[in-house]
């Protein structure tokens, strides 16, 4: 039993060295009992795992953040008609190691150099038209809508109209 003694004021209780190496060789048996049973707890005989399953071509590990889902890409081509040369891209906000979420919903348009309506200035700095929008999460949908809309006005661009 632990020796109760009195060191400045305090009470306190100490374990002589036989009682200390009695504890320690009641917890090396314990530990190895507990390996023992883990080791006997492999896969049994007969039993193995199924072979991977063989993938033919290139696969990407990779995801890109930037695509329009076909429910988005529905409402852009309500605006705009991809065979004149718009794009759109909707990204996504990019999780770290912790959980914690980097930017937001970003929905953006690319628009045709020949169809712009940016001034030559900034055409030659930047030799693209983005146009680009922080979407709510709660109504990506409508967002994108009402931009489309928008973008589309500013344009003047009627997806009617038949181009070359």
């Amino acid at each position: 039993m632990a020796k109760k003694e009195k060191v400045e004021g305090e009470v306190r209780e100490f374990v002589d060295k036989a009682e200390f190496d009695n504890f320690k060789k009641q917890q090396e048996i314990v530990q190895t009992k507990m390996l023992g049973l883990l080791e006997g707890m492999s896969t049994p005989k007969g039993a193995e795992c199924a072979p991977a399953p063989k993938v033919d071509g290139a696969v990407t590990t990779d995801f890109n953040n930037d695509y329009l889902p076909p429910q988005y890409r529905q409402v852009f081509e309500k605006y705009f008609d991809p065979t004149d040369g718009f794009t759109a891209r909707l990204i996504f906000p990019e999780i770290d190691d912790k959980g914690n979420e980097r930017g937001g919903i970003t929905f953006t348009i690319f628009v045709p150099l020949e169809l712009s309506n940016t001034d030559d200035g900034y055409r030659k700095m930047y030799k693209q038209d983005l146009r680009s929008r922080a979407l709510q999460p709660h109504s990506i949908a409508k967002g994108i809508e009402e931009y489309c809309k928008a973008v589309a006005k500013n344009l003047h661009y009627n997806k009617d109209l038949k181009r070359k």
